[in-house]
């Protein structure tokens, strides 16, 4: 029989792409488990029943919450740069210069998009931390400012408040985003250490 906290460990592990191969010499070396042990839980994990089961949790912010948010508000800001704003700057030429504004803000909203939903998800998927909730509304108090930017005659309004504090806001979100790797990368040093191996007990 396959022990809980070997196949808790293997999947840690392999949360952090650590090899096959490390993972049993760690196991065996650092852990006392023989190989068979060893394959037996690889076995259990690769199993397509097994798999569902013994999944690692994700965390909801970086799965599904934050993804979300963005997607929503990256649809309802390209609705409203392609269709409304594209529409007004058809009537109207002479606001060219308000469009290319607006198109500024959106490649910058892409960049983000980008950055949040595939750097950052795929990164800390896997793990939890005090930061996430912090970001989670930075990234939701941000989408609105970028679609309040979007939309005519409110537009000086969004825009206003991204000049006045979108300096302050990338610094928060920066220091925010470190501290966060930071957690990631001290878990997984912590994870790595040969004292948090599971000890076989034979």
């Amino acid at each position: 029989m396959v022990r809980p906290e070997l196949i808790t460990y293997i999947q840690e592990q392999q949360a952090h792409q650590i090899s096959r191969e490390k993972i049993t010499a760690d196991l065996v070396t650092g852990g006392g488990w023989n190989e068979e042990d060893i394959r037996e839980a690889f076995s259990a994990l690769e199993s397509p029943g097994e798999q569902d089961r013994l999944a690692p949790q994700t965390n909801p912010y970086w799965d599904a919450r934050i993804p979300k948010a963005n997607k929503s508000s990256m649809l309802t800001s390209l609705f409203l740069f392609f269709g409304l704003d594209l529409y007004i700057l058809i009537i109207a030429p002479d606001l060219f210069p308000y469009w290319l504004a607006m198109l500024a803000v959106m490649l910058i909203f892409g960049a983000f998009y980008y950055y949040e939903n595939h750097v950052l998800a795929h990164a800390f998927r896997y793990s939890e931390s005090r930061w996430d909730s912090w970001l989670h509304t930075l990234v939701t108090q941000r989408n609105a400012t970028f679609v309040l930017s979007l939309i005519p005659l409110i537009q000086i309004l969004g825009m206003l408040v991204m000049l006045v504090l979108g300096i302050p806001y990338l610094i928060a979100y920066t220091l925010m985003v470190r501290a966060r790797y930071r957690a990631l990368v001290s878990v997984a040093d912590t994870e790595s250490d040969q004292s948090t191996l599971p000890r076989s007990h034979d």
